[in-house]
């Protein structure tokens, strides 16, 4: 047996004799060696343990069934904010949340040996926050309760975070105007869609959810099924317009775009819809006001980069067929009795049949720069010698058409010929022929609005070949140099010409509504010089309408720069309404880099003033014979009431108790008499006797008038307005009337101390000078639903009022030529602006 190391616990007892002296001992010696050993691995076990405990990611803990913690790990220490010692002495009520100990109470205490739980408590930080942990519980064989927390604050955090936002998502989708649903690109079938979606085809929510992408979508599957494929292939589809079905079956134009999502494990598609049935009829004039000032805006610029006629037809002629979408066209100008082709394009022609023309014709284009046709004895020649549009489909059989062409040219399914003109004269022609499906009225007023805008540049043409012709006779030496510089002269006057010749202000302005050009008509809108407005913003033409309205629309313009934006703004200060239209204007050569857009203003206040004074002619109409019949039959009895009420009056003058009751029935006769005087004063024309008065006397007149009322009524008039110096033909009576019964209005309608305040500016428009007074009181202000009605005869608010007071107003003001508008402050209150033109210019300006 080999040998071995042993380890003995020894015991040993001294043995004394009677008289306690020692005299041997007595020993006991214990092999401990297994003992040792067994130690040894307890203590190695324990260490490795704590080494576990200390280590691992999760906070560990042991308790007892009270609830005592035994053990706790530094995890659990970093996250409570507890030293160790500190969570030894405490207890699982101290830590958990009151709701989640009573819990604990139900559950813990009560588990079985080998038994465990998971759950989720609340746990409180030593700093008063609460962690959220996911918990692990093991009741364990010697009665004790492990543990295992994790911190899953965090988590529950961003859960909730993804149930906002899901929450926020769905509410934007069903709230969107946009049309949006959700399809599985692989069955097809409709998942979901919002409620502009479900309106915009006409279903139900249910109804929607058991239908597939074919049932809406206007197209074949194939086409579909290439479409989505594509989609799942690049992750999304841009813009794009499609036709999708309704439920009535009706087919609806929208605008879609779309992009892969994905839910969960599943791969959907999500679709954008804008419905463009609206949008159609409008974008239809505007398309092709845009296409033709593009069309020619290019032509010009073409013609004045590089002199070229033939290369500034093709782009007219490009944009006739695009606008038509036809097959074939052609652009000629007529010199003397011939009509010269400067551009053509799209005809067929056979090889043998047709050789001999198109030979000529391209000899024609090289030697001359033109295809000469002096033969007008046939239905190109009918259109510039008649001066008529022409519109054949059928021109083989047709009578006009007489089945005539050029001699060689290849036959035409159909054909529509317009004449440019300059004036009177016939200067040229646009062709366009082979349309699918023939041509229209449609077709025929878009080519007509193109040539109306380039009979300048073809008579220009047609001039400067007969300067060039002089040119040659007497100056051969420098004939290329005096063509080209006299060409371009005229060319770029025409243009200008053209540009000034449109009668409603256009301006052309960058992307910060910088103007660059402008026609005659902007400048006279604006009264300034061309100088003073080059490089000035549309801002600082002033503070009011049209100018703020066109500026944001120039600035705001985003992505969707092609389609024009046309609105209709009103200008409170002037009582102007304007049409405002906005489109990007096309390439402008070495400039092409920087976007530029085209402001057009038209003034439709004549228009809507005409409508405005139409209505009011047809009640005045009504009224009229009305009007002075009652008032006629009614003063006479009031007549005769007072007459008998001042009789009854002089005999019991003496009777106590009478007087109350006679002065009653005198206000009341005296307002009877007012009603029927301003009766009266509504149903006759007006009739002005006009002098020179100062406007500052007349105000203080009315400001006089109502002096009592103000002082009853504790209310103070202040006249800020300075107008001595504004003298004007008036009626003094008629106007002093006007200002009387605004300020009257202004103090009933305010509030005890408060102040009604008038104030003055002057101002100027189509060189026009003009002063506007403004009434302003303290008062409630007009309601909104009011204030289109506060000018009709008979409407009032006020208890005791006959309705009369502002239309008299408005008659008055119109017969001298001016304008009255009712508006509220922001603050509060109304005010009544009165404009009045005038003769003689005062440059006062008081801040408005």
């Amino acid at each position: 047996m080999p040998w071995r190391r042993r380890i003995f616990e020894t015991s040993v007892r001294p043995l004394r004799d009677e008289k306690g002296n020692i005299t041997g001992a007595f020993g006991i010696s214990t092999d401990i060696t297994e003992r040792k050993q067994t130690e040894h691995t307890l203590r190695a076990s324990e260490a490795n343990y704590r080494m576990l405990m200390e280590q691992a990611s999760d906070a560990i803990l042991i308790i007892d069934h009270s609830g005592r913690y035994l053990e706790v790990n530094s995890q659990l220490c970093k996250m409570l904010g507890y030293t160790r010692q500190e969570l030894l002495q405490m207890n699982t009520k101290d830590i958990l949340a009151p709701e989640d100990y009573e819990r604990y109470r139900r559950q813990v205490p009560g588990m079985q040996p080998g038994s465990s739980l998971r759950v989720e408590r609340r746990l409180r930080h030593k700093n008063g926050n609460t962690v959220l942990v996911e918990s692990s519980i093991k009741a364990l064989h010697d009665g004790r309760i492990l543990s295992i927390v994790r911190d899953v604050t965090m988590r529950k955090q961003a859960e909730e975070s993804l149930r906002l936002s899901e929450e926020r998502y769905r509410s934007l989708v069903q709230q969107s105007s946009e049309g949006i649903f959700v399809f599985d690109p692989y069955s097809m079938r409709i998942q979901e869609a919002n409620a502009a979606m479900l309106a915009m085809l006409g279903y139900r929510p249910d109804e929607i959810t058991q239908m597939k992408l074919y049932d809406v979508v206007a197209e074949t599957p194939a086409s579909i099924d290439d479409n989505v494929k594509k989609t799942l292939r690049d992750g999304r589809f841009q813009v794009t317009n499609r036709r999708y079905r309704r439920k009535d079956g009706s087919l609806i134009d929208v605008e879609v775009r779309g992009t892969v999502i994905h839910y969960g494990r599943s791969e959907l598609v999500l679709g954008n819809v804008v419905d463009l049935t609206e949008r159609k009829s409008t974008e239809f004039e505007l398309q092709m006001i845009t296409e033709q000032l593009r069309t020619v805006s290019s032509a010009m610029t073409e013609f004045l980069g590089t002199g070229n006629w033939n290369d500034a037809s093709r782009i007219l002629l490009h944009g006739a067929l695009t606008q038509t979408q036809s097959e074939y066209g052609l652009v000629g100008v007529m010199i003397e009795n011939e009509l010269r082709v400067l551009a053509h394009d799209g005809i067929a022609w056979e090889q043998e049949t047709n050789r001999q023309f198109f030979e000529a014709a391209h000899e024609g284009y090289r030697t001359l720069g033109y295809l000469p046709l002096p033969n007008l004895e046939n239905l190109f020649g009918c259109v510039v010698t008649s001066g008529n549009t022409i519109i054949s489909n059928n021109p083989a059989s047709d009578p006009q058409a007489a089945g005539n062409l050029p001699l060689g040219h290849p036959a035409l399914k159909n054909f529509l010929g317009v004449p440019i003109r300059k004036e009177a004269a016939v200067v040229g022609m646009i062709a366009v022929a082979n349309r699918p499906g023939g041509f229209s009225v449609v077709e025929q007023q878009k080519i007509e609005a193109l040539v109306s805008a380039v009979g300048v540049l073809y008579d220009s043409y047609r001039r400067s070949l007969q300067e060039q012709l002089l040119l040659e006779q007497k100056y051969k030496a420098q004939e290329e140099q005096a063509k080209l510089h006299l060409a371009v002269k005229h060319a770029a006057d025409e243009w200008r010409l053209t540009f000034d010749a449109i009668q409603f202000p256009i301006f052309m302005v960058d992307q910060q509504a910088i103007v660059v050009r402008l026609n005659h008509a902007a400048r006279d809108l604006t009264g300034r010089n061309f100088s003073e407005l080059l490089g000035k913003s549309l801002r600082s033409f002033g503070e009011n309408q049209p100018w703020i309205a066109a500026a944001e629309t120039v600035q705001g313009i985003g992505t969707d720069r092609e389609r024009p934006k046309a609105l209709q703004t009103y200008d409170e200060f002037s009582g102007r309404t304007w049409d405002l239209l906005v489109h990007l204007a096309p390439d402008m050569g070495a400039d092409a880099e920087l976007d530029r857009f085209i402001v057009a203003l038209r003034d439709i206040t004549p228009m809507v003033e005409l409508q405005e004074s139409l209505r009011r002619s047809e009640t005045m109409s009504t009224m009229g014979a009305l009007v002075a019949g009652v008032a006629h039959e009614v003063r006479n009895p009031l007549f005769c009431i007072s007459a008998t009420l001042d009789a009854l009056e002089a005999k019991f003058d003496k009777i106590e108790g009478q007087e109350q009751y006679l002065n009653v029935l005198k206000r009341e006769i005296k307002r009877l008499n007012d009603l029927m005087s301003e009766l009266l004063e509504y149903g006759k024309p007006a009739k002005l006797e006009l002098v020179e008065e100062s406007l500052h006397a007349v105000i203080d007149r009315a400001i006089q008038n109502c002096s009592m009322l103000a002082e009853q009524s504790q209310v103070q008039v202040v006249n800020a307005a300075d107008l001595r110096n504004v003298v004007m033909r008036m009626d003094q009576l008629r106007m002093t009337e006007v200002f009387q019964n605004i300020i009257d209005n202004a103090i009933r309608h305010s509030p005890a101390g408060a102040v009604v305040n008038i104030r003055a500016q002057q101002w100027q428009t189509n060189g026009q000078p003009w002063v506007s007074c403004f009434v302003e009181d303290n008062g409630p202000g007009i309601r909104d639903a009011d204030l289109p009605k506060i000018f009709q005869p008979f409407f009032t608010k006020r208890r005791g009022g006959t309705g009369l007071g502002l239309p008299i107003v408005q008659r008055i003001v119109e017969a001298h030529g001016g304008k009255v508008v009712a508006f509220n402050q922001p603050q509060g209150g109304a005010v009544l602006r009165v404009s009045l033109p005038y003769s003689v210019p005062q440059y006062f300006v008081t801040k408005a």
